[in-house]
């Protein structure tokens, strides 16, 4: 065990690092320069690596704890990263071909001295632009602040997160020391959840190509469904459900609308604003939301148990929560920016 709260402390931060660092958010901007056809799949497929480990991790750990203790079940994770993460990370990954046209054209604009003649510069200078929609490609980051759909962006990821990080670290605990389950069927509940965000995220992935603004409402619809699961009906939600059929309900729906809402998540950004060449820091942006959010959700719940000796407050503000996570994705849908690459898509519209 650790020495002291700080040691722990550190240890957590250290963890939070290495997965800023090296978790989805740098992976998605990786992702963005090798695929431009079906990039909502390609990013589900990534995220759904994430679930993979959420199937297969947490019964081993409870595993771990019960028979070897705590520190044999820490050690793994560090293990893993420097014996499997770090090769693979100095010896698979290259940046995409889609990132080759645009250092070209960088190049090119240093490189050109003025009064050149070439047919870049009259496509760019000389020839007439017709009238049309505005492209969020040709954004920078500060101007691209100032569209309301990178705002509503930044708060759905803000409340999804205080869902996902809170409900995922307080799930176990939940389960443990208010329902009575035993670690090994807390990590069975937990790996159900995780089952379940595999095939949502499979699904979102492929279906945000063809249907995105449905398959957004829905994930998020499919959220706060999830979170409505933890009350107990019969005490009109005044109190949370220790009924084994409910929270294996919940398991399964609550999976699968935080499966769907992370891959609309992570993928929506890369269809709306991946051409930018300032997408990796709009991705930052967005990533410090997600932080905010999941940080804000784990202390109030920690807090709030503390205080009132229950995790019913908790779970009724992961309700609010999903609630407005609905309301911002509406009105993702009905930003002037997300008709405008409608209209770019289908330009029969006009």
């Amino acid at each position: 065990m650790a020495p002291s709260l700080w040691w722990l402390a550190s240890l957590q931060g250290v963890y939070g690092v290495a997965y800023n660092l090296s978790g989805i958010a740098p992976c998605i901007v990786f992702l963005t320069s090798w695929f431009e056809q079906q990039r909502a799949l390609a990013i589900a497929i990534l995220t759904t690596a994430f679930s993979m480990s959420g199937v297969c991790f947490p019964p081993l750990i409870g595993s771990l704890i019960q028979h070897h203790g705590w520190r044999m079940a820490s050690s793994l994770g560090p293990v893993l990263m420097v014996f499997l993460v770090l090769p693979l990370a100095f010896l698979a990954l290259r940046d995409g071909t889609l990132l080759r046209p645009r250092s070209q054209r960088q190049h090119f604009q240093v490189v050109r001295r003025p009064g050149d003649d070439s047919e870049e510069v009259e496509d760019d200078q000389s020839t007439p632009r017709e009238p049309g929609p505005r492209n969020p490609s040709s954004l920078n980051f500060q101007q691209s602040l100032r569209l309301g759909a990178v705002w509503h962006l930044a708060f759905l990821s803000l409340y999804q997160l205080y869902i996902i990080i809170a409900l995922l670290n307080t799930l176990v605990l939940y389960l443990k020391t208010d329902v009575g389950m035993s670690v090994e069927l807390c990590g069975l509940y937990s790996s159900v959840v995780f089952q379940a965000s595999i095939a949502a995220k499979l699904l979102a992935g492929a279906a945000m190509d063809a249907r995105p603004a449905l398959t957004g409402m829905v994930s998020c619809f499919v959220l706060l469904i999830g979170t409505l699961l933890l009350l107990d009906f019969a005490k009109g939600g005044r109190a949370l459900t220790a009924n084994h059929n409910q929270l294996m309900a919940f398991a399964v729906i609550y999976g699968l609308g935080f499966g769907g809402s992370y891959s609309v998540l992570s993928a929506k950004p890369a269809k709306m604003f991946g051409k930018m060449d300032d997408f990796s820091k709009l991705q930052g942006f967005f990533m410090l939301f997600q932080v905010i959010g999941g940080f804000l959700g784990t202390l109030v719940t920690g807090k709030l148990r503390a205080l009132t000796g229950s995790y019913t407050t908790s779970f009724h503000i992961y309700i609010v929560m999903a609630f407005m996570a609905c309301l911002h994705y509406i009105g993702l849908e009905l930003s002037k920016t997300s008709r405008e690459l409608r209209v770019q898509v289908n330009p029969e519209r006009l």
